[in-house]
């Protein structure tokens, strides 16, 4: 995991770079062409550019694509623990509440057992 999110980090650090490098040179004024050699020799160079700019484009799209899904499984976790985090405090009132009835059939017994006893010793005077 820890590989495959340091591959991510070189791969965006990749794309940054050819994305400013990019930008220098869509930036930097274009010569005029004083002879078509020159012209030439642009075009020859303006092609691998051109190619490393979609070989770019693409990179960054996968990257977006897989920054996108990972947010997605991010949202579905931060769902499903907010739903086990609410079934959890559901779950702790339900045994609250049971607790509370135990306790009150506990003292419900106790009581009657005292009477019982005050009675029997009634009964036996």
């Amino acid at each position: 995991m820890r590989i495959r999110y340091q591959a991510r980090i070189q791969a965006i650090a990749m794309l940054a770079a050819g994305m400013v490098s990019m930008m220098a040179y869509a930036a930097a004024p274009a010569a005029a062409p004083a002879v078509k050699k020159q012209s030439r020799q642009a075009e020859m160079k303006a092609r691998p550019a051109t190619a490393t700019a979609d070989q770019l484009e693409q990179l960054k799209e996968q990257l977006e694509g897989e920054i996108n899904a990972l947010k997605n499984e991010l949202s579905d976790r931060d769902a499903k623990l907010k739903q086990a985090q609410d079934a959890a405090a559901e779950a702790q009132q339900a045994a609250a509440k049971a607790q509370a009835a135990a306790e009150s059939q506990q003292q419900a017994l106790t009581d009657n057992a005292t009477t019982v006893n005050t009675l029997n010793t009634t009964v036996a005077d």
